[in-house]
């Protein structure tokens, strides 16, 4: 039977339900085999198995005595036996010509090199079969079942019989990149195999015709079956693990002996994997990043990770008994938990070079298993061997492991536009691919020696990765974000913050820039500002006082001082500071918005959309200015352009939440429910305490016939404003009403539902709580449903009269 190939999986090439990976134990500093020695060592116990009407695979002996042979399922198929062609040695060597075998079959036979073979066990799930042969050619040996299991970077050898090749027992070699299992299997010649089998990633080349043969660690023995073609990604397999050979055996796992020293492959992934991440942009392709410094928080991608996003998505190693998750799908189903635990975190981009593409990010956090890489004090050399760790998108595992070696060092271009050398790479001979970014390489140290740009060059398996030189430079231009000293770098970072609405994380800066220069204006109004987008706006104004009186022409500190009042609902101080800072500065394209939101709360739509006309003449990227003529828009009931000064605001500066809000406002407006309902829902995923955000949806969901959630949302917003106690109550009479003609059940159980959750609210209100346990109790004497709703209804109209008021 021929091998099995990837061509058909479903639904992804390669997909993982629960791969794990071991964290090993030490294992023994032994000398490795050569691959010479290797082959012949397993070379004796592997075999050509023909089925009669199924093809043609490999097989290996795995107990001599029992004359036991390990094939796959998929090679045997529904036959009851099959014949075994071992090799036959002449003049001190192996024939190997396939076609002498096939003209010699009837000597094989008498010779005791062809023999016959029962099927005794198979199993689907795992693709395995296991064959009894009548006898053995003395010559053959058995492989050993491996002790422990395989990891990233471990070396494997195979064996088999491809079938473009004219010859058998073809040898390959490479090593581990990932152990997973696979949750659909994959479809040979019309049958679905493999379902929940363990296998082995492994970069070794291998073919139809293969199938079954073994793949042996440097000791010769097996740790797994070669089983199908990575067709994805060029010279990987996949290989069923050998605890699937042990359960089809019916063998218990011999426990690892504890024995000092490592691999060096496999030492260099497991310290390496600890300070690496996946990087995420929203709704992107993953891509890989290296924690450089782990006390400032600081993380290193590419450019085209991050993209135009001011924020990312990383996401580190989660370890399970000793063994790291590689599984996708776990990542993704366990995002609370991860956040919970530090393993998913949210970081902010400082800043991108498109010509190295890299990006630097602060990260929120630290994951507390995650360390710094070391940089590398020697460059590498033509010839040295490299390891990379990746998190390649096209397949669904992660914490990958690559196996290279450099081939020189280079000048490449990465996608940048300026006319300018490309920065200095290494060219290593690697199996990554393009988007294959962010990710260490690194050389038998564990150090760090380059990042591999997720650029390929135009041969195969060459990548470019950048070397260590590129990336201090990319550092030291980047020092004013990443390390600030004076006042005037603290505030400039403190920006980057503001736009990706971490606040809190701009204060920390901004307050260290006020102690840094206690009479630098513009750090205090710039604290000023984020302190009223905060909502403490005592603290605002205070700050702006500050700066005024330091700096008594700083336009900046009348405009953040407006802002402030404007936040008070003060609008006619509003204004004479915006007059005051525009006196100072004509051309302030945020005095010219503020004053539109001053001019907004006197009512005056057309002078407000004046003003934010003028701001976007000035400065068109100015987010607020478009979120405020959205307002004046809507005020004026245009809701068509006000969707559009909302979409423009949130496309210039998704930090602003409110504005998802004030869109779904306006589409509420139009009637347009699903739209509204998304709005609300992507600003309350920014902020769950919106309470206007909260009223918004609630009515969406009453819309929806969604009634306890929709009441939930109402209560709650209630709760959070008790300000909006009225206009909740408005929603809720507004919704029963357009229920009563139909279903006066319903709309008599959305007011008693709505008025029983909005009575601990009641507490500032003696009187207002009176008359509602008075309305309730008594609508429930009152037998008929409509007027017993109506009872509620009016119970509901008296109590918006005294909020009113």
């Amino acid at each position: 039977m021929t091998g099995a190939s990837l061509r058909g999986l479903v639904p992804l090439a390669l997909v993982l339900v629960g791969a794990i990976l071991a964290v090993p134990a030490p294992r023994p500093a032994q000398a490795p085999r050569s691959g010479a020695e290797v082959y012949r060592h397993v070379l004796r116990a592997v075999g050509w198995v023909r089925a009669t009407d199924k093809g043609q695979g490999t097989g290996w002996v795995v107990d001599r005595e029992r004359r036991w042979l390990v094939t796959c399922y998929h090679v045997v198929g529904d036959n009851d036996s099959v014949e075994v062609v071992f090799p036959v040695r002449r003049g001190g060597r192996i024939l190997d010509e396939r076609q002498w075998y096939v003209t010699h079959l009837p000597e094989l036979r008498t010779s005791g090199h062809a023999v016959q073979g029962k099927v005794l066990r198979r199993n689907r799930d795992t693709d395995l079969a296991l064959v009894e042969l009548a006898s053995l050619p003395a010559e053959v040996g058995e492989l050993a079942l491996a002790s422990s299991p395989p990891g990233p970077g471990d070396s494997a050898h195979s064996l088999g019989n491809r079938f473009d090749l004219g010859v058998l027992w073809a040898y390959g070699r490479g090593s581990v990149r990932q152990a997973r299992v696979l949750r659909e299997g994959y479809f040979t010649a019309g049958q679905h195999l493999a379902r929940g089998a363990p296998v082995l990633v492994a970069q070794v080349p291998i073919n139809e015709g293969d199938s079954g043969g073994p793949l042996v660690n440097d000791r010769g023995e097996a740790i797994g079956v070669s089983a199908a073609v990575a067709w994805n990604v060029q010279g990987m397999g996949l290989f069923i693990d050998v605890r699937a050979v042990r359960e089809l055996l019916g063998r218990p796992a011999s426990p690892a002996k504890k024995e000092g020293g490592l691999f060096a492959a496999r030492d260099v992934y497991v310290r390496g994997l600890r300070s690496v991440a996946v990087v995420r942009q929203g709704g992107g392709p993953r891509s890989t990043g290296v924690v450089i410094d782990r006390a400032r928080r600081l993380l290193l991608t590419t450019a085209d990770a991050v993209g135009q996003e001011k924020t990312v998505e990383v996401a580190f190693p989660v370890y399970q008994l000793g063994r790291v998750v590689g599984e996708v799908g776990f990542y993704v189903s366990q995002r609370e938990l991860l956040r919970k635990k530090g393993a998913l975190v949210t970081g902010v981009v400082l800043q991108t070079d498109a010509r190295r593409n890299l990006a630097l990010i602060e990260l929120e956090a630290v994951s507390p298993s995650a360390a710094a890489a070391a940089f590398a004090a020697r460059q590498p050399v033509p010839g040295d061997r490299l390891h990379a760790i990746s998190n390649p998108d096209r397949l669904q595992v992660l914490w990958v492991y690559a196996a290279g070696w450099l081939r020189q060092v280079d000048r490449a271009h990465l996608g940048q536009a300026e006319e300018r050398p490309g920065p200095e790479v290494l060219v290593v001979q690697a199996p990554l691919a393009d988007g294959d970014g962010g990710g260490p390489v690194l050389d038998e140290r564990a150090e760090l020696v380059g990042l591999t740009s997720g650029k390929i060059g135009p041969q195969q398996q060459v990548v470019y990765a950048l070397t260590l030189r590129e990336v201090r430079a990319f550092l030291e231009e980047a020092r004013p974000r990443s390390a600030p000293i004076v006042p005037g770098e603290l505030i400039e970072r403190s920006q980057l913050f503001v736009k990706a609405n971490r606040l809190d994380r701009a204060l920390v800066d901004l307050y260290e820039a006020v102690r840094r220069g206690p009479k630098d204006a513009r750090a205090y109004a710039e604290r000023g500002r984020v302190r009223q987008l905060r909502g403490d706006l005592a603290g605002a104004l205070a700050d702006c006082d500050r700066a005024v009186a330091l700096a008594p022409r700083l336009a900046l500190a009348r405009v953040c001082r407006a802002a402030a009042w404007c936040g008070k609902g003060e609008a006619a101080k509003a204004l004479a500071d915006c007059d005051a800072a525009l006196a100072l500065d004509r051309r302030s394209a945020r005095a010219h918005a503020v004053r539109g939101w001053a001019r907004l709360l006197e009512g005056k739509a057309d002078l407000a959309l004046a003003d934010c006309d003028e701001a976007i003449w000035l400065d068109r990227q100015l987010a607020f200015a478009h979120r405020v003529r959205g307002q004046a828009h809507a005020s004026k009931n245009d809701q068509g352009r006000a969707i559009d000064d909302f979409t423009r605001a949130l496309l210039l500066g998704p930090h602003l939440p409110e504005a998802h809000r004030l869109r779904g406002d306006a589409y509420w407006a139009k009637s347009d429910v699903a739209r509204a309902l998304a709005d609300y829902e992507k600003a309350l995923a920014r902020d769950d305490r919106d309470a206007p955000a909260l009223l918004g949806r609630g009515r969406t969901r009453l819309a929806r016939n969604e009634m306890s959630e929709g009441v939930a949302d109402l209560v709650r917003a209630a709760r959070l404003r008790r300000g909006l106690r009225g206009e909740v109550l408005g929603e809720v009479e507004r919704r029963g009403a357009e229920l009563l003609g139909e279903d006066a059940s319903a709309a008599g159980a959305l007011y008693r539902q709505a008025l029983v959750g909005l009575a601990p609210l009641l507490e500032d209100r003696p009187g207002a709580k009176q008359a509602l346990a008075e309305g309730l109790a008594g609508a429930t004497k009152v037998a008929d449903a409509k007027k017993r709703a109506q009872a509620l209804r009016e119970v509901i109209q008296g109590l918006r009269r005294r909020f009113e008021r």
